[in-house]
């Protein structure tokens, strides 16, 4: 006998499966197969399960299937999206392989829970894709070709637990593309140019499967991410804390006032009737014009932590590789090599016009132009040969302050000759200074 299903009537053995349903449920006409059933051709079956490997048959003429399980892998008819619109009842339904393009209608079985369709060659994902198989619990569509989601392309499947997206060619995603909800979430190997701090909000994931640190800054709330965390990366803006964005915002700009309020006073001296501006003058407005390099590049600094704020995790590598960053890089070495030169050359004047207060050299204003003019040359020859040469070689800046004395990687050999360049230039003018000074006494 037969127990049905929620009561206590039972029905005998031939009353199963003889197309006359006699449970209240139904369930003694529940998976049973009509006499129509038979096994495609060159495919295996068992039971409820169908499984075809390199096969190749018309779904013309092919009635309505009710298999569960459906696995199609290297199936080579060019309509295998209508072949795969026939299994009106399959639960699992894979396509690996099958050269499918498009994949979203209508025709799927609305009872599917597991759908696998990668290894194909799907380019996008159109507005509510799978319309009507809203029982869609997994979901794999890697190793395609997809370029576009629709913006509601996969909302509609709000159960939704398993989703693989990883090796396509997505750029852009939106947070309207799928649930608030997804257990696992694999997102591997795509491009990803387009995506925002508000591509994922109000996106709920328990696991985060992508190889890119920087998207599980801006996913809302998630439970366990798989990217490697480097110890250079963090989830912070270009300038990290505020006490340190509020420090370079106040120094950037003063710096800037006082250094242009003093080149405009030393350029336009109070007492009237000079003519001539002193030695002492064309130093100072040299070293306020130092001084505004260093400011520019703080400035640039500022500015883009303004323009970037929350998605400069997500675009760290294309601000690296930016032209403005480059000239940060270039401002800030020129800063570095002017500075200790130009101090030095006023420690050798003030010197020398102490020693020989009537014969100096540095009391003409063409000796002090010429030397000057030869040291801004230099610094600025240097700072361009650099920068061009480092671009040359390909490289990109690695560090996120753009600046030519940080290398977190450890790998650029050009950046570490320039460090310690520059600090023998420095450790010497200090020296030559702190001599000088000894000498005046």
């Amino acid at each position: 006998m037969f127990k049905c299903h929620g009561t206590r009537m039972c029905i005998h053995m031939n009353d199963i499966c003889n197309g006359v349903p006699d449970c209240t449920e139904n369930d003694d006409e529940f998976l049973c197969l009509p006499s129509s059933h038979k096994c495609p051709p060159s495919c295996s079956c068992f039971f409820l399960a169908l499984h075809c490997l390199g096969t190749k048959f018309s779904p013309n003429g092919m009635g309505k299937q009710f298999f569960l399980l459906v696995h199609f892998h290297n199936h080579t008819e060019h309509n295998s999206r209508l072949l795969l619109s026939k299994f009106v009842s399959a639960v699992i339904l894979v396509a690996h392989d099958c050269g499918l393009k498009k994949v979203c209608h209508n025709s799927y079985s609305a009872h599917i829970a597991m759908m696998n369709f990668s290894s194909n060659i799907i380019e996008s994902l159109m507005n509510e894709c799978f319309k009507l198989s809203t029982k869609i619990k997994s979901l794999s569509l890697n190793k395609n070709k997809i370029m576009h989601l629709g913006r509601r392309s996969l909302c509609n499947l709000q159960v939704l637990s398993y989703l693989d997206l990883s090796d396509n060619n997505i750029s852009d995603f939106s947070s309207s593309t799928i649930g608030n909800v997804v257990s696992i979430f694999i997102l591997e190997n795509n491009p990803l140019q387009g995506v925002s701090a508000e591509s994922f909000l109000g996106l709920t994931v328990k696991v985060f499967k992508t190889e890119k640190y920087s998207l599980c800054c801006v996913v809302e709330s998630i439970s366990r991410c798989t990217a490697q965390k480097l110890w250079n990366i963090s989830c912070a803006n270009l300038l990290s804390s505020i006490s340190g964005r509020s420090t370079l915002y106040t120094v950037s700009f003063t710096v800037f006032i006082c250094n242009v309020v003093c080149v405009f006073i030393h350029r336009n001296p109070n007492k009237k009737g000079t003519e001539k501006i002193s030695t002492f003058r064309h130093m100072a407005i040299s070293l306020s014009f130092a001084d505004l390099t260093c400011a520019a590049y703080q400035i640039i600094l500022c500015i883009f932590d303004t323009v970037y704020r929350k998605d400069f995790v997500l675009k760290e590598k294309v601000w690296r590789s930016s032209a403005f960053c480059l000239v940060a890089f270039g401002l800030s070495l020129c800063f570095s090599i002017l500075s200790p030169v130009l101090l030095t050359l006023l420690a050798m004047a003030r010197f020398k016009l102490v020693k020989h207060p009537l014969g100096s050299e540095f009391k003409k204003t063409s000796f002090v132009m010429k030397n000057l003019s030869g040291l801004w040359s230099i610094s600025v020859i240097v700072s361009i040969s650099f920068t061009l040469f480092f671009t040359y070689q390909g490289k990109t800046i690695p560090n996120n302050l753009c600046s030519p004395f940080f290398d977190i990687t450890h790998t650029v050999i050009s950046m570490k000759v320039v460090t310690w360049t520059t600090v023998v230039l420095k450790m010497a003018a200090v020296t030559i200074m702190f001599v000088l000074c000894q000498n005046d006494e």
